[in-house]
C-alpha cells in the first residue's frame, strides 16, 4: 500500500493536472471569442515570445543548478564511502590482531596446562623410593610451576587476558 506521503503527492499533482487542463481550456474559449481568424490569433501568441524565451531560459538555469546539486552530493556520497571502508578496513585489522592474541594465549595456556599436568600425573605415578627421589620430584614439579607462572606473567605483560576461555 502507498505511503501517506505519496498518496498526498498523487492527490497534489491530479489537482494541479486538472488545473492546467482547466486553464488551457479556458484559454482556447478565450480565443475563439476574441478573435476568429486563426491569423489573429497567431499575432495575439507572438505577443508572448519573450515571456516565452524568459520561462526557457529560467527552466534551463534550474535544470543546470540541479545537475551542479547533483554532482556535489555525488562527490560527498563518494567520501563517505571511501571513509566507511577504511574504517571497515580498521576494523577487521584490528578483530584479525586480536584473534591472534587470542589463539596465542590459548596455545600458551595449553601448554602450561599440559606441563602441569604431566607432572602431576608422574608424581602420582611414582612411587616414593628414597628422600632424593622425591626431593628432585619436588625440584622438577617446582621448575614446572615457576615456568608456568613465568608464561602467565609474559601474558599479562603483553597485554593478553590469561582468565579467557580458550580450548
Amino acid at each position: 500500500m502507498l505511503s501517506n506521503k505519496t498518496t498526498e503527492f498523487f492527490i497534489y499533482f491530479s489537482i494541479l493536472t486538472m488545473l492546467v487542463l482547466l486553464v488551457q481550456l479556458g484559454y482556447i474559449d478565450f480565443m475563439e471569442d476574441l478573435s476568429p481568424s486563426i491569423s489573429e490569433r497567431g499575432q495575439f501568441g507572438d505577443m508572448f515570445g519573450g515571456l516565452t524565451a524568459l520561462f526557457s531560459g529560467l527552466a534551463f538555469s534550474a535544470t543546470a543548478s540541479m545537475l551542479f546539486l547533483q554532482y556535489k552530493e555525488l562527490r560527498l556520497q563518494r567520501e563517505e564511502l571511501a571513509l566507511s571502508r577504511s574504517i571497515q578496513k580498521a576494523s577487521a585489522q584490528s578483530q584479525s590482531e586480536l584473534v591472534d592474541k587470542q589463539l596465542l594465549t590459548a596455545k600458551i595456556q595449553g601448554l602450561s596446562s599440559l606441563v602441569n599436568t604431566n607432572i602431576q600425573s608422574a608424581t602420582a605415578q611414582l612411587p616414593s623410593r628414597n628422600p632424593i627421589e622425591d626431593e628432585g620430584i619436588e625440584k622438577l614439579f617446582t621448575r614446572a610451576s615457576h615456568y608456568s607462572s613465568l608464561l602467565e606473567s609474559l601474558l599479562m605483560k603483553e597485554g593478553l587476558d590469561t582468565r579467557e576461555n580458550c580450548p
